[in-house]
């Protein structure tokens, strides 16, 4: 098993997801439907299985998610909000059901994440992206130093009078040389 820093935040890829772009891919924004929907979380292996109904009630969007895990039914309410589209239709975000310290958080987003038996926005769960925890700058890095490499090569090629020297490459030559096989590897 996989040793973890207690100090270090869960990432939102270590837990399962709930997707209201996937959602509706799959039809699941239908008034009035039910689906059962089934997957299988990346990172633990976890199995899921949900079902999913829509309705409307006191002028709102609402999903309900129940699902059964160890002979425990859970329910989530969940309140949908939509928003008008640039070019006509609508586009349908969840709002955060979860009440940390004792406040409503309400936030609109298109991901919902399950830790336990909680359903909550990233903010709530204190959750972070993979591409937050590690250096950028090393990343970048070596993209940076092939262009600057590349650069000094030019350079270098330009202000070589002479390429050999009794048959033999000379100083400067062999200096461009080797930066631009660095530059290509």
């Amino acid at each position: 098993m996989r040793h973890r820093n207690p100090y270090r935040k869960i990432e939102t890829n270590e837990l399962v997801s709930l997707s209201i772009f996937s959602l509706k891919a799959r039809g699941c924004l239908v008034l009035g439907n039910y689906n059962l929907l089934q997957w299988q979380q990346s990172y633990t292996g976890e199995q899921v299985k949900m079902v999913i109904s829509t309705h409307f009630k006191a002028g709102h969007y609402w999903m309900l998610f129940s699902q059964g895990a160890a002979g425990i039914a859970v329910e989530h309410r969940v309140k949908l909000e939509t928003t008008n589209c640039h070019f006509g239709g609508v586009r349908f975000w969840f709002q955060c059901p979860n009440y940390p310290n004792q406040l409503y958080c309400g936030r609109r987003g298109g991901v919902l994440y399950m830790r336990g038996d909680v359903l909550s926005c990233r903010k709530c769960l204190d959750l972070t992206y993979h591409s937050q925890t590690f250096n950028h700058r090393f990343w970048f890095y070596p993209k940076v130093y092939r262009v600057i490499l590349g650069r000094k090569a030019k350079d270098l090629l330009r202000q070589i009078k002479r390429f050999t020297y009794a048959g033999k490459p000379t100083r400067k030559l062999r200096m461009v040389l080797a930066i631009q096989e660095k530059v290509l590897s």
